[in-house]
């Protein structure tokens, strides 16, 4: 029997190995296409989800958008079921089209455009003294407007991280300095984004929201500041819970315009490639908003998180009530507004 060199046998080892990778390689490869397969079906196979009808006759609609995301295609759907909408946007020209479409496709006599920057605290404060000053109620508060994580971490004027203040610390002032004015009408619903990325979080320290002491990643803040979300939409529904207000979360499903993560790394670039196969249309997304804003099903349902206008289970994470009232006392201090003026 002839022997085996070891030339001979770390070539058998090497191609041996070699094929080992390919496999494993190609079966990664059949895995993510069978995952983005099943995210694609599970994202766009519900078209057919809406439950109820819906009329907003003579409803004030307050709806904060990046203007051209799921808050102009809610603008759209509940002007033509007859709500007044104030399209709270950094940029007028963003949703000026937006503006012409609602109005066009309705009988409401108008759609009014405001400024609001949510990642400002100064912006949220003029907005909310310039509404307070104008109008005697709101009758639906939506919280929609939202920013992906960034590459690396970012931080406004006011020392807040950038993702953060955009998604939450803005919409948490503004909820609470609007809350006199939804209190006026008994009925009133604010609903909150809380895109489902949050489950991805097995943990969340309350004095860390601003990510000073801890690795940030922005795909982290993004999901953190979902979580986030859901707390203050669960804190302030348990606040308010005998008051005829209704405060629930939704998760809009994946949409292009509201990436997780942004930016022109690898990584962002691939996930926005990917994100075109899978993403559900901003007019279905938007259902879920226009159904909790006006469905009977829902007119006592608060502290809830729905998708596909149907109500989901949290997380464990973000069911906690203890946790909730942490974030958001943390929260109080980050937008510096005084305990005095939370619900």
């Amino acid at each position: 029997m002839a022997e085996i060199g070891l030339g001979e046998l770390s070539w058998t080892l090497a191609t041996m190995c070699a094929w080992v990778l390919a496999v494993g390689i190609m079966l990664c490869l059949c895995l993510a296409v069978v995952y983005l397969v099943y995210l694609r079906h599970a994202n766009r196979g519900t078209r057919n989800f809406w439950p109820a009808t819906v009329h907003l006759d003579g409803k004030i609609a307050v709806i904060t958008t990046n203007g051209n995301d799921i808050g102009v295609e809610a603008a759209r759907q509940m002007a033509a079921r007859g709500a007044r909408i104030v399209l709270a946007c950094s940029d007028q020209r963003r949703v000026h089209e937006a503006k012409v479409d609602a109005i066009s496709s309705s009988h409401v006599p108008q759609v009014i455009w405001r400024h609001l920057d949510t990642s400002s605290l100064a912006s949220v404060n003029s907005f909310a003294d310039d509404f307070v000053r104008r109008e005697e109620r709101i009758d639906i508060l939506v919280m929609v407007a939202c920013t992906g994580g960034a590459v690396t971490r970012e931080l406004t004027a006011d020392g807040l991280e950038v993702t953060m203040a955009t998604n939450h610390f803005g919409h948490f002032l503004l909820v609470n300095r609007l809350i006199g004015l939804l209190r006026k009408h008994k009925s009133s619903r604010v609903i909150v984004l809380a895109a489902s990325a949050h489950y991805m979080l097995s943990t969340i320290t309350p004095k860390n929201l601003n990510f000073e002491r801890a690795k940030y990643g922005g795909l982290r803040a993004f999901a953190q500041s979902m979580l986030c979300n859901i707390l203050m939409s669960n804190c302030l529904a348990d606040a308010t819970a005998h008051t005829g207000m209704t405060v629930n979360s939704f998760c809009p499903g994946m949409v292009l315009s509201a990436p997780y993560i942004r930016g022109s790394n690898f990584l962002a670039r691939l996930y926005c490639v990917l994100l075109q196969f899978v993403t559900r249309s901003d007019e279905e997304a938007a259902k879920t908003i226009v159904y909790l804003a006006g469905s009977d099903e829902v007119a006592n349902v608060t502290g809830g998180f729905f998708a596909d206008c149907a109500e989901r289970k949290m997380t464990g994470l973000a069911s906690d009530i203890g946790l909730a009232r942490k974030v958001w006392e943390r929260s109080e201090a980050m937008v510096r507004l005084a305990p005095l003026d939370s619900p």
